[in-house]
C-alpha cells in the first residue's frame, strides 16, 4: 500500500484514539458510521478505496481506507461530515453530507463509477499500488518534460534549481540583426515575474525554457538556462538563445513531453491545454509519467491483471494515430521519442525516414534510423536513431549503413532493446552518481556489462595492445559526447564535443567521412576525431594529440587484441 495511505491511516488512528474514551475517564465513543463501497456494476471494491470525512463544523480531515471486502466502519462523535472516497480507476465519489447520529451508527453503502476503458487514472493512482517505482522516477527526468508553474513559484526538482533564471532573460540582437519586437521575442515580451510563465520545459538536466501567458515558448538570444553538469562544458551557469527572432513559436512537443497528449485538431480535439492560444494540443499529465509508457491505465487499475497494462510498449505505426485517437491512451515505446527520423508527427503521422524510403525490416521496425546531424553534432534525443544507424544515403531495407553491411538480428534484439542496458527504466541515468540520489542506477554501461556480450579476452579494455590506457572503460571510446542538447565546446585540436553521449557505438578509423556533404546526418560510425581525440589533445586527459591514426596501430595490433 502506499506509503502516504499508510502514514494517514496512522495519524487518524491517533486521532480517533483520542476521540474515544478510556484513560481520560469519558465514556468511549458508541457513534459513527460504517458500510460497504461497491463498483456500480456490482461487487464489492477492496482496501484501495480510500474514504475522506471532513466535519462540516470545522476539523481535520479524516482519511482511512476500507478493509479487502469493501466495507468500512469508523467511530465518530454524532454530527455532519462531507463524506468523498476515492480509488485509482473509478472516478471520485463527490463529498456528501452525511450525518452522525446520537444513538448509534449511521450504514452509508455507496458505488464508485468504473473509468471508461482506455481512460487515465495518474500517477498519483499509479503509485497506490506501486510506490516504490513512483518514487524512484520522481528521482529521473523524465516527469519533468514539461512542468506546470503554479502560485507564482517556480517549480522543484530533485536536484537543480531554476529559479535564477527569471533575472536572467534577455533579447539582446546586434544592431545588424532584425528583431521583431523588443524583450523577448514572444507575443508577451520579456516575463518579469513567475506570473507570466505557465510552464517550464526541463529543468532536471542539461538545460530550462520557459512556456508565456500565451502558451507561446519564450524565445530570443539569452532566452535558455544551462546547468553545470559534473564532466561536462560549462562551469558555471550560462543562457543561451533560442529560436532567435522567432516571435510565435508554438508548444507542439506533446508528444514525447507529456503524458496523454492529443495535438489540437478541428474535429477530433478542438481544444487546447489551459485554453492557451500556443499549446498544440492537450494532454492528461506534464512529463513523461507511467501512462505515457504503460499506457493508460483505467483497466489495468480495476483488475490489477497485468494482462491489463503494457510492460514493454511497442512502435505505434500510423494506423495508431489515425484512427481517430490522434495516439492517445496508447503506450510508447522507448524510441518513438528517443528519434527524430522516426517523429510521427500531426497531421500525417508519417516519419521523415519512412517519406524517405525506409520500411524497415524484420529486425527493426519503420522506426527512424538516419542519424540527423547540425554544427557537426548528432541532434539531442536520437539515441534510437544512433542505434539502427541507417546510412542516410541509402532506404533499401537490407542496408543499414558504412561500414556495417547488415545490423544482424542479434544486433536488433540486444542493442535494439533498450533495457539490455537501462536496466531500471524508472531510475535516472545522468544523476546516478549524484549524492543525493537514492534510486537505483538507470543503466549499467560498465566494461563488465559490454562483456557480457563481447567476450572478454577479446574486448576487455584491461587487455588492450596500449598500456597507458588499461585503465579505459569501453563506453570511453564507444560512448564518447558526439550530440548536443544545451552545450558545445570547441575542444583546443579543433575537435567539437557535446554533451550527450553516443549510442552509436562502432569505430572506423578508415579515415572515412563523419557526416553527408551538406552536414544534415552523420554516417552510423564514429570516427578518430570522436573517438579518439575527444581525449587526446595537448593538456587533455589523453595528454597529446593524436592528428592522424598512429602509424603502428596496424602493426601493432590496433586497440583490442587479435582474436583468439
Amino acid at each position: 500500500m502506499n506509503m502516504k495511505r499508510i502514514a494517514l491511516i496512522a495519524i487518524v488512528s491517533l486521532v480517533v484514539a483520542g476521540c474515544g474514551g478510556g484513560s481520560s475517564g469519558t465514556p468511549p465513543v458508541t457513534t459513527g458510521i460504517n458500510g460497504l463501497v461497491s463498483a456500480s456494476g456490482g461487487g464489492a471494491l477492496d482496501d484501495y478505496v480510500m474514504l475522506t470525512l471532513v466535519p462540516t463544523g470545522g476539523g481535520a480531515p479524516i482519511t482511512f481506507p476500507c478493509a479487502n471486502d469493501g466495507t468500512y466502519t469508523r467511530n465518530l462523535p454524532a454530527g455532519d461530515y462531507q463524506l468523498s472516497a476515492d480509488r485509482p480507476g473509478y472516478d471520485d465519489y463527490p463529498a456528501t453530507v452525511v450525518t452522525v447520529p446520537t444513538d448509534g451508527f449511521l450504514t452509508f453503502d455507496f458505488a464508485l463509477l468504473a473509468m471508461a476503458a482506455g481512460a487515465y487514472v495518474g500517477s498519483d493512482g499509479c503509485a497506490v499500488c506501486h510506490p516504490i517505482q513512483h518514487d524512484i522516477s520522481l528521482q529521473s527526468g523524465h516527469p519533468y518534460k514539461v512542468t506546470k508553474v503554479e502560485g507564482g513559484v517556480p517549480p522543484t526538482y530533485p536536484f537543480t534549481d531554476i529559479s535564477p533564471m527569471l533575472a536572467l532573460l534577455d533579447d539582446t540582437d546586434d544592431a545588424d540583426m532584425a528583431d521583431p519586437g523588443p524583450g523577448t521575442d514572444n507575443p508577451e515580451g520579456t516575463p518579469t515575474s513567475w506570473n507570466d510563465i505557465t510552464y517550464v520545459i526541463g529543468g532536471y538536466h542539461w538545460k530550462a525554457r520557459l512556456i508565456g501567458l500565451s502558451g507561446e515558448i519564450v524565445t530570443g538570444t539569452t532566452v535558455q538556462y544551462n546547468f553545470v553538469i559534473p564532466g561536462g562544458n560549462l562551469t558555471s551557469e550560462t543562457m543561451s538563445s533560442y529560436t532567435n527572432n522567432n516571435a510565435a513559436k508554438s508548444y507542439s512537443c506533446g508528444n514525447c513531453h507529456t503524458t496523454g497528449w492529443m495535438h489540437e485538431d478541428g474535429v477530433l480535439n478542438p481544444n487546447r491545454q489551459d485554453g492557451l492560444a500556443g499549446m498544440d494540443g492537450t494532454f492528461e499529465e506534464g512529463g513523461v509519467r507511467c501512462e505515457a509508457c504503460h499506457g493508460a491505465g483505467s483497466t489495468h487499475a480495476q483488475t490489477m491483471l497485468a494482462a491489463d497494462i503494457t510492460l514493454k510498449a511497442e512502435f505505434r505505426q500510423v494506423g495508431d494515430f489515425t484512427d481517430g485517437s490522434l495516439g492517445k491512451g496508447k503506450p510508447i515505446h522507448c524510441g518513438e521519442c528517443h528519434t527524430r527520423d522516426g517523429e510521427r508527427d500531426y497531421p500525417t503521422f508519417i516519419s521523415a525516414a519512412e517519406a524517405a524510403g525506409w520500411t524497415g525490416d524484420a529486425n527493426w521496425p519503420a522506426g527512424g534510423g538516419r542519424i540527423a546531424a547540425s554544427g557537426g553534432l548528432v541532434k539531442h534525443h536520437e539515441q534510437y536513431d544512433e542505434i539502427l544507424g541507417l546510412d542516410p544515403n541509402e532506404t533499401a531495407p537490407t542496408v543499414y549503413g558504412v561500414p556495417f553491411s547488415v545490423r544482424s538480428a542479434g544486433f536488433a534484439a540486444s542493442h535494439g532493446d533498450c533495457t539490455t542496458c537501462h536496466l531500471n527504466t524508472h531510475a535516472s541515468t545522468v544523476n546516478r552518481n549524484n549524492p543525493a540520489y537514492t534510486g537505483p542506477p538507470g543503466v549499467n554501461d560498465t566494461s563488465a556489462s559490454c562483456m557480457v556480450c563481447h567476450p572478454a579476452a577479446t574486448y576487455d579494455p584491461a587487455n588492450n595492445n596500449r598500456g597507458s590506457m588499461l585503465s579505459l572503460e569501453c563506453a570511453d571510446c564507444h560512448m564518447p559526447k558526439t550530440a548536443k542538447s544545451a552545450t558545445l565546446v570547441t575542444l583546443p585540436n579543433g575537435v567539437t564535443r557535446g554533451d550527450v553521449t553516443s549510442h552509436i557505438f562502432g569505430i572506423d578509423l578508415s579515415g572515412a567521412p563523419a557526416f553527408t556533404t551538406d552536414g544534415k546526418f552523420r554516417y552510423p560510425y564514429l570516427t578518430l576525431d570522436q573517438a579518439c581525440r575527444q581525449c587526446h589533445y595537448a593538456g587533455g586527459p589523453g595528454l597529446f594529440d593524436v592528428a592522424n591514426l598512429p602509424g603502428n596501430w596496424a602493426s601493432g595490433g590496433g586497440f583490442h587484441p587479435a582474436p583468439p
